[in-house]
């Protein structure tokens, strides 16, 4: 999803899941499944569901502590697979900073087939040591 598209959303437009094809969706909960942890899996899960989600309204769906949250959502932004937009909103006449938290499904594919080459080369790698 381009940085557009995430605005758009954020903005209200019609933009629905439906515009990311569903083999994007399947790869990113079979990595999920395959390579992360149940905590890691739930939150990919619920940003397959909800396109652009705020931080506070995953710990509302989520059932899971701030904290711990917060620690995840790190992991996968580490890795690559999330990213987040902070944009400035006015609830009540004051203002607050709110994190959006999207899949960016490009970036998560050329992440997966980066880490699927090194795991090649280095299995490659291993095959070649054990034959000499």
């Amino acid at each position: 999803m381009h940085m557009s598209n995430i605005v758009d959303l954020l903005n209200g437009s019609p933009h629905s899941l439906e515009s990311v094809p569903l083999e994007l969706k399947h790869l990113v909960q079979l990595v999920a499944r395959a390579f992360y942890q149940s905590e890691h899996i739930v939150i990919l899960d619920a940003l397959i569901r909800h396109p652009c989600v705020k931080e506070e309204d995953l710990i509302e769906v989520l059932l899971l502590e701030p904290k711990q949250l917060r620690q995840s959502l790190h992991f996968l932004k580490k890795d690559k697979l999330i990213k987040s937009i902070t944009r400035n909103e006015t609830e009540e006449g004051r203002s607050y900073r709110k994190s959006y938290i999207y899949i960016n499904y490009q970036l998560f594919v050329n992440v997966v087939r980066y880490k699927l080459d090194k795991m090649r080369k280095a299995a490659e790698a291993e095959e070649r040591q054990v034959l000499n």
